[in-house]
């Protein structure tokens, strides 16, 4: 179900996103392929495809029900949560004409109102959003199924995982960064090796903060399409409501550029359009 004026970028946009970030993903592990390649009879960019075709595993239930439990922010529900959740996602499938769909339900301890969705069968909360009432939770979980059917969580997943060695690789190198620059202190001879993390973090910084903003519109798109999904079944006031609850300040610069949500009055403005 989606409402045409106020959708987000098709599937196709969403496909032509990923193939910068599946090319990084593919750089980040092909000098370990290459060196995999000299010990074993096998292609140096064995190890890039693999990382590529296993991106769909980020879509499996299973792998999906892992990451929930090993998150560190992230709790299961109480059997009184867990009650409300799914008492109020059968009203939605139902409003929705949807097939019910075996969902991962997981809530984050914060103080900020809020709520996501991730995979194909991830939906979440804050516990601050526990206390909305009853009609304006059911919004919430509405513009988040919206995200479900407009399929744009699919490809948020695949990102992340061909990311996924890029990040430990700049993380890796930020660590190795702190300690030569600690032994720099006391030797000299650990500045080369100091500056060299530095600069390998660097470089590998500056792709993703040119995608940033093409990242950021796109999410912002896709915001304003599960809006929609939400208005049509019913819960256009109670959203409206709840973006007013959770107005932040407004945003200039390199923040606004790369928000991954609009301004609540451009939200508005396309929910009463």
């Amino acid at each position: 179900m989606r409402n045409k004026s106020n959708s987000g970028p098709p599937l196709i946009a969403e496909a032509l996103l990923l193939i910068p970030f599946l090319l990084l993903g593919s750089a980040a592990v092909a000098p370990a392929g290459y060196i995999i390649s000299k010990f074993i009879d096998v292609p140096w960019y064995l190890l890039s495809l693999v990382l590529i075709t296993s991106s769909l595993l980020s879509l499996w239930y299973p792998v999906e029900y892992i990451a929930a439990v090993l998150s560190r922010k992230s709790r299961k529900p109480s059997k009184e949560e867990l009650v409300r959740f799914k008492t109020v996602i059968e009203t939605i499938e139902r409003k929705a004409g949807i097939q019910p769909r075996k969902w991962i339900i997981v809530v984050e301890k914060s103080s900020s109102l809020n709520a996501f969705t991730s995979g194909r069968h991830t939906l979440g909360v804050t516990t601050a959003a526990l206390a909305l009432s009853n009609k304006i939770f059911e919004a919430v979980i509405a513009h988040e199924l919206g995200h479900q059917l407009n399929r744009d969580t699919w490809s948020t997943a695949i990102r992340a995982w061909v990311m996924s060695p890029l990040r430990l690789i700049v993380r890796v190198a930020q660590a190795g960064g702190f300690l030569f620059a600690a032994a720099a202190v006391f030797s000299g001879a650990a500045l080369f090796p100091a500056a060299l993390f530095a600069l390998t973090v660097w470089f590998a910084s500056i792709p993703v903060l040119l995608l940033m903003p093409l990242t950021a519109y796109v999410q912002r798109r896709n915001e304003i399409a599960a809006d929609a999904v939400a208005s049509a079944l019913g819960y256009r006031d109670e959203l409206a409501s709840m973006i007013m609850i959770s107005q932040k300040d407004e945003l200039t610069g390199w923040k606004r550029l790369t928000a991954s949500h609009p301004e609540p009055e451009n939200r508005l403005q396309a929910l009463y359009r």
